[in-house]
């Protein structure tokens, strides 16, 4: 009986001292900040502190992009490349707890396990440390308006967010559902698009190897319907928004001036999204 309880006491000391000895809090660091392999997008963190037991706290921990986002004259969005310019954060969590997946540990890819809240909503998250690098992340109930990214892109207004969002070396895709959104009309390319006209958004992209691929968005208001469909290959955009609206919506002089020189017939209209964006947009 006492050996076994030794063999189990010098287990726990193992296991606890490789947490503080082995794994000292700016080892962590370095490996969460390093977990990205891209070159514009990239983690760090405020206030790392270790607890007892594989476990730890973050006060922020931040998804950031190297310089700031601004339009080109054509009202697309794009990256400076000045040096001078600002990193900016495209998503913010705030208080996050989290620990060490000790499976992942005895595997030799280790693997951080994290939750934190914003406002009523939940985002609970893998950073894996070594190997591929990859991020995953899951959150429901998410406000749109305390998301960064979405002001970055021009995207402004209010929704539910709900979605998983992975992110992988040569690789991203990200599947997502606003509801009960009250957006505002933005343009792109100087295209208007009338998104204050749709209440929910379906979607799935993919990013890697210089792509971007719509494999599904769809957006959907009271008698009006929309489908993006395309993609964007290194600097080409090739996207066309189908439009289709019924008898009971109620068009604007507004909406049908903006849209109407796209109609293709009663009800039906394609607008086509294709510009050559400028070096640095991501």
């Amino acid at each position: 009986m006492k050996k076994a309880v030794l063999i189990l006491s010098l287990i726990v000391l193992v296991i606890v001292g490789s947490w503080f000895i082995v794994l000292p809090e700016s080892f962590i660091i370095t490996l969460i900040e390093n977990a990205l392999p891209g070159e514009n997008i990239y983690l760090k963190t405020e206030g790392f502190k270790k607890g007892l037991f594989y476990n730890f706290r973050v006060e922020k921990i931040l998804l950031m992009q190297k310089g700031n986002l601004m339009k080109n004259e054509s009202g697309l969005p794009v990256l400076s490349s000045d040096s001078s310019s600002s990193e900016a954060p495209l998503l913010i969590l705030d208080d996050v707890s989290g620990q060490m997946n000790l499976l992942s540990v005895a595997r030799l890819n280790p693997q951080l396990e994290f939750t934190t809240h914003l406002q009523a909503g939940m985002v609970m998250g893998e950073v894996d440390l070594m190997g591929q690098g990859a991020i995953t992340l899951r959150g429901n109930n998410l406000p749109v308006q305390e998301i960064p990214f979405f002001e970055r892109i021009g995207i402004r207004g209010e929704g539910i967010l709900a979605g998983t969002f992975l992110f992988r070396k040569g690789k991203e895709e990200l599947k997502f559902s606003v509801t009960n959104a009250k957006l505002k009309n933005t343009s792109f390319g100087g295209v208007f698009l009338p998104l204050d006209a749709f209440h929910t958004v379906h979607g799935f992209v993919t990013l890697g190897d210089g792509t971007m691929d719509v494999r599904s968005f769809n957006l959907q208001g009271d008698g009006i319907y929309a489908r993006v469909k395309g993609n964007a290959t290194g600097r080409q955009v090739n996207m066309d928004v189908e439009l289709m609206v019924d008898s009971s919506f109620q068009e604007t002089p507004i909406l049908q001036a903006m849209v109407g020189q796209y109609k293709v017939s009663p009800g039906y209209y394609v607008i086509p999204l294709k510009s050559v964006l400028p070096a640095g947009i991501f």
